[in-house]
């Protein structure tokens, strides 16, 4: 664990110092990010360091950023990365990452779900945090729609309603020559892109599901949406930047809206797979920071599956974005969308957030409820009595599964050092039955 927490921070380092430089370039020319699935690049890559860290031979590493030699939890390096940092924090503030009028936390969305027809895959949301680099410079889908991508391989369908402005989502699919085929993937497209004018936070969330693949067994890549290739800036896309993934059915709290609390055999099986999500994060040294249902996305087998890595950090940095349904009652309340808290990150941020998820899904609404989930104020006011979450939160599970009501309890703990850890509640005796 202590390797994959050097090797995160490592990674993480070395990254973000890479975006930077690629942002600074755009800026100063109209050189936009080669594609990165080219076997160029795919060479590259294997010279670069890992967000995972994890030693296992033929795994990506670079020989030049060895932790023995690289001299990291040296103080100046540390001074270096908290100089970048705010160096970072002061770009954002005075460019684009100012929340707009359309995605200031005060205008955050207050009414149900969207629909599940063209339900939101993604977990984005317009109050992300004001620092997170929103845009809100959408374009008419009808400009991308109906064009191929990726070499004329895949044909744009249709655009999937978002409830964000960072971000546009489309379904596409395969060009086949077989009419059958071509109807099947009409019916349900299998794949999506995702475009985004914001180069840093495409590339940064490209680079870890990309990375975190080449880290995990199959069993544990299961648990994530699988990425393929990287969509360079053009014209077809609008000199926007992006990515092609697995297409799914709908994020977790649409499913829940619309089928109701989870019970039985399908709530256990749902909550373990989501416990094992983050605990395969954590045992690579990384907090996710995200871990809300909209992240999570219900494939049409059934299957579970993590979205929206591009908050996930080391553990003991600071966060770089959030959002406030997963903060934690032991960050200043004030804090929320004011400021980015200096507080060293700890894994019990993720299982505050992991506990709400479960909830939501034993009980079938957010424990704020919809309304409240998105209103910041409200929120912020509530983490100022945080037992009285914890309260409400037993209350709420009074007539759930005593078993599955213990494992979401044993994370909504007010004190972090005595929520429970992945370990102990994949241990819990509701999963050993």
């Amino acid at each position: 664990m202590e390797e994959g927490i050097q090797n995160a921070k490592k990674f993480q380092k070395v990254v973000l110092e890479e975006v930077d430089d690629i942002i600074s370039e755009e800026q100063e020319s109209d050189v936009y990010l080669p594609s990165l699935n080219s076997d160029e690049d795919e060479d590259d890559d294997e010279e670069e360091d890992s967000l995972w860290g994890v030693a296992t031979s033929g795994f990506e590493k670079d020989e030049s950023h060895d932790i023995a030699n690289s001299g990291i939890e040296d103080s100046g390096n540390k001074d270096s990365s908290r100089r970048r940092r705010k160096r970072r924090r002061k770009r954002h503030s005075t460019k684009n990452d100012r929340p707009s009028e359309k995605s200031s936390p005060s205008m955050a969305p207050t009414s149900l779900p969207p629909t599940t027809e063209n339900q939101d895959q993604s977990g984005d949301d317009d109050i992300d945090s004001p620092f997170s680099s929103a845009t809100s410079n959408t374009i008419d889908p009808s400009l991308i729609v109906g064009k191929t991508i990726l070499d004329n391989n895949f044909y744009i369908s249709n655009q999937v309603r978002v409830g964000s402005t960072k971000s546009e989502l489309y379904h596409c699919y395969p060009v086949t020559s077989s009419s059958h085929l071509e109807e099947k993937y009409q019916k349900h497209p299998p794949f999506m892109i995702k475009l985004s004018q914001n180069v840093e936070q495409m590339i940064l969330e490209y680079r870890i599901h990309k990375d975190l693949y080449s880290r995990l067994s199959p069993e544990q890549q299961d648990l994530f949406i699988m990425v393929y290739d990287w969509i360079p800036a053009s014209d077809i896309t609008h000199q926007r930047v992006g990515f092609l993934m697995e297409a799914g059915l709908e994020n977790l709290r649409g499913i829940v809206w619309k089928h109701g609390p989870m019970q039985g055999q399908t709530l256990k099986e749902a909550m373990m797979s989501i416990i094992l999500t983050i605990q395969v994060l954590h045992q690579l040294g990384t907090i996710w920071t995200e871990v809300k249902a909209e992240n999570f996305v219900v494939m049409r087998d059934g299957k579970i599956k993590a979205i929206d890595l591009e908050s996930v950090t080391a553990h003991g940095e600071f966060l770089r974005c959030y959002t406030a349904e997963t903060y934690p009652p032991e960050f200043p309340p004030d804090s929320l969308y004011n400021e980015i808290p200096q507080v060293p990150l700890d894994y019990s941020f993720d299982i505050w957030g992991l506990g709400l998820v479960l909830l939501e899904m034993a009980i079938g609404e957010p424990l704020f409820t919809l309304h409240h989930t998105y209103d910041v104020d409200y929120v912020r006011e509530r983490l100022k009595d945080p037992q009285g979450i914890v309260n409400q939160a037993r209350q709420r599970l009074e007539h759930i599964d005593y078993q599955a009501r213990d494992v979401i309890l044993q994370c909504l703990v007010v004190e972090p050092t005595k929520r429970s850890t992945c370990e102990q509640l994949l241990n819990h005796e509701y999963f050993q039955n």
